[in-house]
């Protein structure tokens, strides 16, 4: 049975962040680290990497500064900060192979910590991620919607700003006056994070890698415009300049993969399998199909705890703002 555990990590700085593991039945093959979406949650990814639990890694992942349960300010340094922070504790103390995944802005951290240690992850992999925000928008188009805009902002001129970039970046996270998915307004850094968007090209700034890297995009992603072969062609040419070692595997979906996570997982452990060194390869166990699971094949349903109601207590205490 898939088990949650919960863990306090203190930053250099003191800040506390809550980490969660989702572990496997068994010794894992290896940690799967999953930087969170800003305004995102952990708990998004036990259910989206339910299938990479069942074939035997583990799931970790954090929630930012900011957001619930863990402290400080947001802003995106602190976040790169700590992203790294977590991989280099995780690689210190596990003994395992440590593989980046990153979704979406979840990618950006990773370019930034494997850039710096390059023998810091062991794979990673890339699920319509991004290497920066302006990936997604640039400062000049961001600028454009937020004058636009600006007779309709009834918030402060700083969270206006931030709420308009976050809207246009992240345009189906749930959001209001005073949230953005589950970080409140009010733990963001507005001033320090406007300015590190605007300014600060950190992803460009970086050296090749050569850790091997898989990259997942959806063809129908009209967030990145991956719907459009010109964009496309820029998208992928960007992950080849960055990485000598790269496979890329197109997806028939939308940006978040719905529907296809199995598939997506399945790409994922028959990458591992190629890159990882032998004794922690995928080998002769297959992937457990969900039809022959058996009741129980998702974590939402077999998680245990401590708690009697584990999992949505968990649920329950990371959703409130």
């Amino acid at each position: 049975m898939s088990r949650i555990t919960r863990h306090t990590h203190t930053c250099e700085d003191g800040t506390e962040l809550i980490r969660v593991h989702f572990g496997c039945q068994g010794a894992p093959r290896g940690l799967l680290l999953i930087p969170p979406l800003i305004g995102g949650s952990y708990l998004q990814f036990g259910r989206i990497f339910d299938f990479t639990v069942r074939n035997g890694w583990e799931v970790v992942s954090f929630n930012y500064r900011g957001h619930p349960k863990s402290g400080g300010r947001f802003d995106v340094d602190s976040a790169f900060r700590d992203t790294e922070e977590i991989a280099m504790s995780l690689r210190a103390t596990r003994g395992l192979p440590l593989i980046g995944v990153g979704l979406c802005f979840g990618a950006a951290p990773l370019h930034f910590a494997a850039a710096r240690n390059p023998s810091l992850f062991d794979a990673l992999v890339f699920i319509n991620g991004i290497r920066d925000l302006w990936d997604s928008s640039s400062p000049l188009e961001a600028a454009r919607i937020f004058w636009s805009a600006r007779k309709n902002l009834q918030k402060p001129r700083t969270t206006g700003l931030l709420t308009v970039v976050l809207d246009e970046l992240f345009p189906d996270i749930d959001k209001d006056l005073d949230h953005f998915g589950v970080l409140p307004y009010q733990r963001v850094d507005g001033i320090r994070t406007a300015r590190q968007y605007f300014f600060h090209r950190r992803a460009r700034q970086l050296q090749p890698i050569s850790t091997p890297a898989l990259v997942c995009y959806g063809s129908e992603d009209r967030l990145l415009q991956l719907d459009n072969e010109e964009r496309r062609k820029v998208y992928l040419g960007t992950f080849a300049q960055r990485f000598a070692n790269l496979t890329t595997v197109r997806m028939p979906s939308g940006h978040y993969m719905d529907g296809i996570e199995e598939r997506v997982g399945s790409e994922m452990l028959h990458f591992l399998e190629a890159v990882l060194p032998e004794q922690w390869a995928w080998g002769a166990r297959m992937p457990v199909p969900s039809a022959q699971a058996g009741e129980g094949s998702h974590i939402t349903s077999t998680v245990a705890t401590n708690d009697d109601d584990g999992y949505h207590r968990l649920a329950r205490e990371i959703m409130a703002i």
